[in-house]
C-alpha cells in the first residue's frame, strides 16, 4: 500500500479526473475488437472503480452534507426583503 495525504480540495480534483477517465475507458472498452486488450482495460476499469470506492468514502467521512455541499456545489443567496409579501431569493 501507498498512503498518500490530499487535502479535500485536491481529493474532489482527483474524483473528477477519476470519473472522467472511468468514462472514457468504458467508451474504450464497447469499442476494442481484441479480446485480450478489452480484458486488460475491464483490469483497469475495475481498479479505478475500487479506487473511486474509496475516495468516495474519505470523502463521506466529513459527513454526507458536507460532501454533497463540496460534490455538488450550490450557490446560496441571503433572503431579501420584498416590499410586499414574502421573501425573495
Amino acid at each position: 500500500m501507498v498512503p498518500i495525504e490530499l487535502t479535500e480540495e485536491m481529493a474532489e480534483m482527483m474524483r473528477e479526473v477519476v470519473v472522467s477517465h472511468l468514462s472514457e475507458l468504458r467508451m474504450e472498452i464497447a469499442y476494442t475488437n481484441r479480446k485480450e486488450f478489452r480484458e486488460y482495460l475491464k483490469g483497469r476499469a475495475a481498479l479505478l472503480e475500487e479506487f473511486l470506492v474509496r475516495l468516495d468514502k474519505k470523502l463521506a467521512a466529513g459527513g454526507l452534507e458536507a460532501w454533497e455541499e463540496r460534490a455538488y456545489p450550490v450557490e446560496r443567496k441571503e433572503p431579501q426583503e420584498a416590499t410586499g409579501a414574502g421573501v425573495i431569493w
